[in-house]
C-alpha cells in the first residue's frame, strides 16, 4: 500500500533528536505537506504542541510504519490514512477478481449456445424445402 503525497495532506511529523524546536517527546506534531520535492520527501509546515508553526524541509515521508533513520526526522501517514488506503487496495483488488470471474461467465455462455445451438442442429435436422 502506497499513498501518494498531494500538497495540504496531514500527516504525522517526528523531529530529529538533535531538533532545537520541537522536542522528540511530545511526538508526534500534526503537518501540513507544504510542497513535495519526489514521492518519499516532502516539505512541511509543522504544528508545535502549543500551535506555533515551523518549516521543516526535505522531510522523508514513511509508507508504512517503519523508518530508515529513527535518529533522524520523518513524517507518516496517520493511521486511519494508511487504513483507508489498504481498502482501497483491497477494493481495487476484489474488482479485478470480479471482472476476471465476469470473463469467465461470458465466455461459458457463448460457448453453452453454440453447444445448444449445436444440439438443435442435431436432434431436429433442417427439413429440405
Amino acid at each position: 500500500m502506497t499513498i501518494d503525497p498531494t500538497v495540504g495532506r496531514i500527516v504525522l511529523f517526528s523531529p530529529a533528536h538533535d531538533d532545537s524546536e520541537l522536542r522528540r517527546e511530545y511526538a508526534p506534531f500534526a503537518a501540513i505537506i507544504a510542497s513535495i520535492g519526489d514521492r518519499d520527501m516532502v516539505n512541511l509546515t509543522v504544528f508545535g504542541r502549543h500551535g506555533s508553526t515551523h518549516a521543516r524541509g526535505y522531510v522523508p515521508l514513511a509508507q508504512g510504519t517503519m523508518v530508515d533513520d529513527p535518529e533522524g526526522a520523518y513524517c507518516m501517514w496517520m493511521e486511519y490514512q494508511r487504513g483507508q488506503a489498504a481498502r482501497v487496495d483491497q477494493t481495487a483488488a476484489l474488482i479485478s477478481r470480479i471482472e476476471a470471474f465476469e470473463s469467465v461467465c461470458v465466455r461459458c455462455v457463448e460457448k453453452l449456445r453454440e453447444m445448444s445451438a449445436a444440439l438443435e442442429t442435431t436432434v431436429r435436422p433442417e427439413q429440405p424445402a
